[in-house]
């Protein structure tokens, strides 16, 4: 049975990285794992990363552990200028996983 459920249940994996816009991480994800996706929160490195309004996230994944092809839907949520966003975008395996 677990199978037939792994097998049909949806993945999306959510790139980010420090400076990101708390809320369009958090709203997403438990909005995605209500709807019955298997989610998961990627960053350019392992560690802690930090929100504008001082949210903690803990990435379980690296951008180099992301197999797009595994995945349904790619979120990339907004942050500062400098932050979240410019670092997903001038990153190449974050490149590589939009295509």
């Amino acid at each position: 049975m677990a199978d037939v459920k792994a097998a049909t249940q949806k993945r999306a994996v959510i790139l980010t990285a420090d400076k990101v816009e708390d809320l369009e991480v958090i709203f997403p994800y438990f909005r995605l794992l209500e709807a019955g996706f298997e989610v998961d929160l990627a960053a350019p490195k392992k560690g802690p990363i930090g929100g504008e309004y001082g949210y903690q996230l803990e990435p379980g994944k690296t951008f180099d552990e992301i197999d797009p092809a595994k995945y349904d839907l790619l979120l990339l949520p907004g942050g500062t200028p400098d932050g979240a966003p410019t670092t997903v975008r001038r990153n190449p395996r974050a490149q590589a996983i939009a295509r």
